[in-house]
């Protein structure tokens, strides 16, 4: 009998698309989040949200320092952001008091 091939240390997902990423909460791990997404091949970051009336509207480019292909808008809420750029996928770093985002 063979022993089991050794395990894998990363995932590998083939797409022929890349995955479509949104961030909601752009404190200093949010905006971490971002950066990281938009540099990984596979990955498509397509929007943000915050209830920071600061940012809120803004070009998420401005607030990163980071340029993107196109014009990625920071909404003010979920729903919001989930209606404009159907994100597959939601990358969650608010507060511990997610009622108050939702």
């Amino acid at each position: 009998m063979s022993p089991d091939p050794p395990a894998r240390s990363s995932v590998e997902i083939s797409r022929a698309k890349p995955l479509r990423i949104a961030q909601v909460g752009l404190g200093a791990i949010g905006k971490a989040c971002c950066r990281l997404a938009a540099g990984k091949r596979g990955l498509a970051l397509v929007g943000a949200a915050d209830i920071s009336p600061e940012i809120c509207g803004k070009d998420l480019s401005s607030i990163l320092g980071t340029e993107f292909p196109e014009p990625l808008t920071v909404h003010g809420s979920i729903s919001e952001l989930i209606g404009e750029t159907g994100p597959e996928v939601i990358l969650l770093t608010t507060g511990s008091r997610c009622e108050t985002v939702l």
